[in-house]
């Protein structure tokens, strides 16, 4: 599955309860990266400003 139709489709291909826990788990990784985020330092540990590019890098460290 590589697009976002074939997701559906396939989760659409689910029982409900198993749609539902789906649907439980994507939430609680989303809230689980926002947290993240809301800790990373603002300095990096070189003493040097934290560009957006030091951001990225360290959301996709995962």
């Amino acid at each position: 599955m590589d697009t976002l139709p074939e997701i559906e489709a396939a989760v659409d291909a689910l029982p409900i309860t198993k749609q539902r826990e789906l649907l439980r788990r994507l939430a609680q990784r989303l809230q689980d990266q926002e947290e993240r985020k809301r800790q990373l330092s603002f300095v990096a540990p070189t003493g040097n400003p934290i560009t957006q590019e030091d951001i990225d890098h360290a959301l996709d460290a995962d």
